[in-house]
């Protein structure tokens, strides 16, 4: 048993460099058919349009990415059949070795352009297309001869067809009174302009080089408004920039911010005022306010005044309205005449005549007065307030208007025998 053991392991080691090299010829063996084994892969990268100047310089930034090079002039329009969108997404399906399908997945990212867009043929089009494909047009995946030898399919087609329009630049200067104001009835209100304003004063527009640029009033929706006062909206495009491929320059630049004020013209002519009838009528409240701190004098022992009823009231607009404001006034004024009161303060026909209080002495709660009350004036005007429990759309409405008492406006007063 032992010889035949030494005579194993004799035959084992016998020789041993000839066996350790053909252990490496086959791992080379192996290596060798391994990396030529022909593989495939879908990745999906980003698509991006950017000038050439804006191509992220390190490879670790173009990752996950396809770059289309396009110029000012020149901007990519189409991808394939479909429109361009700055967010589109590409499958792209490989089919290589697989060294070079590792060398891909390492940076996965490809640069298509610039193209020549100065051809002879092309002269005078608005339009220019080229065919994106491996080995055809200006086309690298990630270190130039990444892919050799590779076959590609975008989106399940062996080349893509790329489609560039010709833009030109124009420069608008925005002007308030250029734009669509709604709700603004001439007759009676005006645009102040110099307190108005668009803020940027300039917008750079590109346009299609055979299209002509609208009017500014219809790049912008209508400004709606509803009186008097500021007006801060930020302009809206129409419906006419999709329509004639219209875009900003800078498409993540926000669009202009518009400032108004309205104001009501001088000449302006205000509607008749709206009656306000009271059913029951409103009684005329007295309120006394007290004439100075620390004076135990109630007004009240004093004076006497006749006790007064409001059946009616006027509403006056402050400023010219809109025809949606009268006709929600009108509308409630059943409601609005349980929020009004009026009253009278007959604290402020009072006054004193002589010197001001004397001390009391230290503990004593009493407080000499030795002077008289004079009665200086025999009417008091009636005022009006609000409840403070009115709806807050309610009280915005009748901020517009001023409400005065029908007839009587003052309370007469008169000094008690």
């Amino acid at each position: 048993m032992p010889e035949r053991a030494s005579s194993l392991l004799g035959v084992v080691f016998r020789d041993p460099w000839r066996k350790l090299f053909s252990l490496a010829l086959a791992v080379v063996l192996w290596t060798v058919l391994h990396r030529q084994i022909v593989d495939s892969a879908v990745l999906e990268l980003r698509v991006r349009a950017v000038s050439e100047s804006e191509l992220p310089p390190a490879e670790v930034m173009r990752r996950d990415h396809l770059f289309v090079v396009q110029t000012d002039e020149w901007r990519l329009v189409s991808w394939g059949a479909e429109k361009f969108a700055p967010d589109r997404q590409t499958r792209i399906a490989i089919e290589a070795s697989n060294d070079v399908l590792e060398v891909f997945r390492d940076n996965p990212f490809g640069v298509a352009g610039p193209f020549d867009f100065s051809r002879p043929e092309s002269a005078g089009k608005s339009e220019q297309t080229f065919s994106l494909a491996l080995g055809s047009g200006p086309l690298v995946f990630g270190r130039p001869g990444t892919l050799r030898g590779a076959r590609l399919r975008f989106d399940e087609a062996e080349k893509i067809e790329l489609t560039f329009r010709r833009y030109r630049r124009e420069v608008v200067s925005l002007n308030p009174e250029q734009l669509s104001i709604g709700g603004l009835d001439p007759q009676a209100l005006r645009i102040d302009p110099a307190q108005s304003r668009v803020a940027p004063e300039r917008l750079a527009i590109r346009v299609p080089g055979d299209t002509p640029l609208p009017a500014l009033q219809d790049l912008f929706a209508p400004i709606q408004i509803t009186g008097i006062g500021a007006v801060d909206r930020v302009l809206e495009r129409t419906p006419l920039w999709s329509e004639l491929d219209l875009h900003l320059e800078d498409e993540q630049a926000a669009l202009p911010e518009l400032h108004l004020v309205v104001a009501a013209r001088v000449d302006a002519r205000l509607p008749e005022p709206e009656a306000l009838a009271f059913n029951p009528a409103k009684k005329v409240q007295g309120y006394f306010l007290a004439l100075d701190a620390g004076l135990p004098i109630d007004p009240r022992d004093y004076i006497d005044f006749e006790p007064l009823q409001i059946d009616q009231a006027l509403l006056r607009w402050k400023r010219p309205p809109t025809l949606e404001e009268i006709d929600a006034l009108r509308d409630r004024l059943p409601e609005i005449q349980r929020y009004v009161y009026f009253w009278a303060d007959l604290s402020a026909i009072l006054d004193f005549d002589g010197p001001p209080p004397e001390p009391a002495p230290e503990g004593s709660t009493e407080v000499r007065i030795p002077y008289r009350i004079l009665l200086r004036d025999i009417r008091a005007p009636i005022q009006v307030s609000l409840r403070k429990d009115i709806p807050p759309g309610l009280a915005a409405l009748l901020e517009r208007v001023e409400i005065v008492p029908a007839g009587t406006t003052q309370v007469h007063c008169w000094r008690r025998p």
